[in-house]
């Protein structure tokens, strides 16, 4: 597995690298992706090289562009869970699966569904912050860095986000349970968020520098009759999700 800057990858994943799902491909698996965002030039559009590998990308357009994503982002979700499941049913390959499933719901803007909005956050800050703000993000900046009530809200509305998704994944689980007792299962995220927590660091992204809120991250790996449930102390990271799935499909990393 090699980092971003080491392969070159900033407008396009050149045809010359491998990817993992080519390699599952190799050893006989049928591939897919199910993923957030293809259309108006998202990252599983053509343009970006990622598609290699994998046998579908479904669904064909789960958005038409920013402004619908920004505005359906969790509802899209919601869409994507079920294109997994129904794509997991309808696969009549003999041989293993890979799939993947890109869920964007606890990414910002911080606007979960409707109830979600009071799990985290009292009913009345959230009465104030609509008043006076509308949409959290456009609570400006400089507000946002006082540390005051609007960073309140925003921090548990994004806690919200997450508990969206959270929901989405068992619901994905569950509806995976058809394929067997042998699934393996990874869910990784590919970064944190920032919330001020040292200064001048809010979100992430640019202008961002790698702190702990940024890059601890969550790493789950369900992989039965490999390894038994714990918790390890080691740091790993994305490098370690090619070499581990390829290893554990009976592949050379």
């Amino acid at each position: 597995a090699e980092m971003g800057h080491e392969h070159g990858f900033v407008e396009r994943l050149d045809d010359g690298f491998t990817t993992l799902p080519e390699l599952l491909r190799a050893q006989g698996y049928r591939t897919g992706a199910v993923v957030t965002w293809q259309g108006g030039g998202g990252f599983y559009s053509e343009e970006f090289g990622l598609r290699q590998g994998f046998d579908s990308v479904n669904p064909p357009s789960s958005v038409e562009g920013p402004s619908s994503y920004l505005v359906e982002l969790r509802a899209i979700d919601e869409r994507i869970v079920g294109h997994a499941i129904a794509w997991a049913g309808a696969q009549t390959h003999a041989g293993p699966l890979f799939l993947y499933v890109h869920l964007f719901g606890a990414h910002g803007p911080y606007e979960p569904p409707p109830r979600y909005e009071t799990l985290f956050t009292p009913l009345e800050l959230l009465r104030r912050m609509r008043s006076r703000y509308g949409l959290s993000y456009r609570i400006p900046y400089d507000v946002l860095a006082t540390k005051g009530e609007e960073l309140d809200y925003v921090t548990t509305q994004y806690d919200a986000n997450i508990r969206f998704v959270d929901d989405q994944l068992r619901r994905l689980l569950t509806g995976l349970r058809p394929l067997g007792p042998r699934t393996v299962v990874l869910v990784i995220a590919d970064h944190g968020e920032s919330f001020f927590e040292q200064p001048g660091q809010y979100m992430h992204g640019d202008g961002n520098f790698p702190y702990g809120p940024v890059t601890r991250i969550p790493f789950i790996l369900h992989a039965p009759g490999r390894f038994a449930p714990r918790r390890i102390d080691v740091p790993v990271s994305q490098l370690d999700v090619l070499p581990t799935l390829v290893e554990i499909a009976g592949g050379t990393p």
